[in-house]
């Protein structure tokens, strides 16, 4: 009888999920669900750019930069309003998060229900301060007599529909800390189309800032009483009992929250200053002018705010378990990812930010708006590479350090400002924010962050940071030495530029990558072996 042979070896099994679990981490898993949420937020945030890229023109060209500059003043003094929340929010996306990861479910209704009183009140101070200072603000920005008395009109309007949303928030916090941002987003998305095309049939009726005012109320108070609603269908033992909101858990809201009061104010300082700096030195038009030159730049920005959001609940489950090395490689993967996002945007406005913004806008704004379109887009660096830090930080309940930088940035930002508005004019403002910004958020902030998580500056830095920033140089140089800045380019040329622009960025960096040395590679940054106690 022959011997039996050995049935012959057979290839190991691939992974489960192939190539999309390798890059993007298996289905159910911490990476995925925080990339397939991050692709939610940026599909968000590239509607609102689209509806903003079309309607801003519409808007100014309808109301005129007079009034156009009244309202940039207008929504910058109802974001300062929001300043009342006293940090609550951020805590109790914490808590819920925190809380949820542990699967204590009482706690997390105690949480929401203390938030719930705690922003009540801070509604009616919302609406005090806005019946006092909405006279006043006429007198402040040297509005016209014939304008006064809408634009007091529309303070008042704005921040009583932030009184409205604010206790709401309560409620909303519970869908952010489980992380379901198919329906926060879903919900977004509704209210962006109905909000344009309620603005849209007020301002061609004829409504103007009134107008614009109802149509902001009606937007907010709609997308918080949905988002409410979802909160109650995720959550089943969610209930309104204000009984719950015991002493112990509105102390701890108010500890993270007091931290996180600090950032709030320090982000108020930084991105909401600018238009009253220079509504108060040099005239509401000039307002105008600066808000055409920031909103490219803005928006480069805000596209890696809104996909770096969904760090913060996905860092404080990590931080919930202890896994300190998790949190290290979520700072190295989210800002390398960010300025993936955002380096080519970046690029393009460097090389052809100019013909973009007078084909967008007009000629008229060829001078000083390019200017500030230049600076900002320079200034966003910080900002894009650094919002990963500021989610992670936020998550991990390291507010108090955050604050702090924030406020240092927000304080030298409005000192700067204020001394260059006059000598330099809008371009002096626009210097006054990026200067701050680059040296916080690209030196202090980074270096910060790593030590907290037992990591190193300098390795963290040059892993994450050197391709993306290399291959957004080149790519920018390239563009300015191939595209004429006076150029009169039409649409198609500009968007076949901005799509060579993403290939030449990606394909760079993709040979970058390739050609980088182990020690400039994200895969070999060191980690801490034992997790925090």
């Amino acid at each position: 009888m022959p011997p039996t042979l050995p049935p012959p070896p057979t290839a190991a099994p691939p992974p489960a999920g192939g190539r999309l679990a390798a890059a993007f981490g298996p289905a159910g898993s911490d990476r995925r669900r925080v990339v397939v949420n991050s692709l939610w937020t940026t599909g968000v945030f590239v509607a609102n750019a689209v509806v903003m890229f079309f309607l801003s023109p519409y808007v100014l060209r309808t109301l005129g930069k007079g009034a156009y500059g009244v309202w940039e003043i207008v929504m910058s003094l109802t974001g300062y309003l929001g300043f009342a929340d006293l940090g609550v929010r951020p805590a109790v996306v914490y808590f819920v998060a925190r809380h949820d990861a542990k699967g204590e479910r009482d706690e997390v209704n105690r949480y929401v229900n203390a938030a719930l009183v705690t922003f009540g009140a801070c509604g009616a101070l919302v609406l005090a301060a806005a019946f006092v200072v909405a006279p006043l603000v006429p007198r402040w920005f040297d509005v016209s007599a014939a304008r006064a008395g809408e634009t007091s009109f529309a303070v008042l309007l704005t921040s009583a529909s932030m009184a409205l949303t604010l206790p709401l928030n309560a409620f909303s916090a519970v869908v952010v800390g489980k992380q379901r941002y198919g329906l926060l987003c879903g919900t977004d998305l509704l209210v962006l189309a109905g909000k344009a095309a309620g603005t849209m049939y007020v301002l061609s009726a004829g409504h103007g800032l009134l107008g614009l005012a109802w149509v902001t109320v009606g937007a907010d108070v709609l997308e918080m009483a949905v988002k409410a609603a979802w909160a109650f269908r995720i959550e089943p033992g969610l209930r309104i009992a204000p009984s719950l909101a015991t002493r112990d858990r509105c102390r701890a809201l108010m500890r993270y929250g007091g931290a996180a009061l600090l950032v709030s104010l320090a982000q108020l300082l930084i991105w909401r200053t600018d238009a009253l700096v220079i509504g108060a030195t040099l005239g509401a038009e000039a307002v105008a002018v600066f808000a055409v030159g920031s909103k490219l730049p803005t928006y480069a920005r805000s596209l890696t705010t809104a996909a770096s959001r969904v760090l913060t609940p996905a860092a404080t489950r990590l931080e919930a378990l202890g896994d300190r090395a998790g949190l290290l490689r979520m700072l190295g993967r989210g800002s390398r990812s960010m300025l993936l996002v955002g380096g080519a945007i970046l690029a393009y406005l460097l090389g052809v930010g100019e013909p973009f913004l007078v084909r967008w806008q007009s000629a008229e704004f060829r001078g000083e708006a390019v200017a500030v379109l230049v600076c900002l887009t320079v200034g966003a660096v910080g900002p894009i590479a650094a919002y990963p830090f500021e989610a992670v930080l936020y998550g991990a309940g390291r507010v108090r350090l955050l604050g702090i930088l924030s406020l240092v940035e927000a304080v030298a930002n409005l000192v700067a400002s204020l001394l260059l508005a006059r000598p330099l004019g809008v371009l002096g403002v626009a210097l006054g924010t990026t200067v701050p910004s680059l040296v916080v958020r690209l030196l202090i902030l980074p270096a910060c962050a790593a030590r907290s998580f037992g990591g190193g500056y300098l390795a963290l830095a040059l892993r994450a940071w050197t391709t993306p920033l290399l291959a957004t140089a080149a790519v920018a140089l390239a563009l300015r030495a191939l595209v004429d800045p006076a150029a009169p380019l039409g649409w198609p040329a500009l968007l076949g530029l901005a799509a060579g622009t993403q290939v030449a960025f990606l394909g760079l960096h993709a040979l970058l990558a390739r050609l980088s040395p182990p020690s400039l590679r994200l895969e070999t940054l060191p980690v801490p072996a034992e997790p925090a106690r």
